[in-house]
């Protein structure tokens, strides 16, 4: 992980924090299930938007969390056998949507 000298720390950010969240599945119930769960992490008392875009507060520090899905291999089989596949599916997904996203 690289670090940004130029950088203020987090305490001196003004305006509001984005949060990125890639998804590797176009699934909706796994897209909702990861905005659920980043909301409920981030935004405690906010309630959800219908789009992928939810914000905090104004009085509180703000928080935007942006989701994008993407329609990424697994590379394993199609029903996983066992948890060890099945992460390795997950890891796998999870690196296809971050390299999509950047």
């Amino acid at each position: 992980m690289s670090t940004d000298t130029n950088r203020p720390p987090a305490s001196r950010v003004r305006g509001p924090l984005t949060l990125r969240v890639a998804v590797g599945s176009k699934n909706p119930c796994k897209i909702e299930a990861v905005r659920k769960a980043f909301e409920d992490i981030f935004l405690k008392n906010n309630t959800a938007t219908n789009d992928a875009v939810i914000e905090q507060d104004e009085n509180e520090k703000s928080v935007q969390i942006v989701i994008s899905s993407y329609n990424v291999p697994s590379g394993v089989s199609d029903q996983p056998f066992g948890d060890v596949e099945t992460r390795e599916g997950a890891m796998n997904r999870a690196k296809a949507a971050y390299d999509a996203a950047c």
